[in-house]
């Protein structure tokens, strides 16, 4: 991320940029390739570890995991609840 700038000031342009790309905007349709191919990379990596689960719980989740490749959606599993309950059930099982 650039410098100065939170992950709250860049989700706040985040539908803007969608619905550029839904447009065919050339400019959104490169931040999003490149927003697809970073969250391609990580899970790659992540799948490297055989997690028991990997699952998308951005705010941007429905939109991005139909534009992953087939073999990555393929590997995505439904969330169980909220990424607040996700990084709690993490937390939990840290501490004990």
């Amino acid at each position: 991320m650039a410098k100065g700038f939170t992950s709250t000031q860049y989700a706040k342009y985040a539908k803007n940029v969608i619905e550029h790309y839904k447009q065919s905007d050339r400019l959104a349709s490169v931040l999003i390739n490149a927003m697809t191919f970073h969250i391609e990379s990580s899970l790659q990596m992540i799948f490297q570890k055989k997690p028991e689960r990997v699952s998308l719980v951005c705010g941007l989740a429905q939109f991005v995991e139909p534009l992953l490749c087939k073999k990555t959606q393929v590997k995505l599993s439904k969330p169980f609840g909220s990424a607040a309950s996700g990084a709690l059930l993490l937390a939990n099982i840290q501490l004990q």
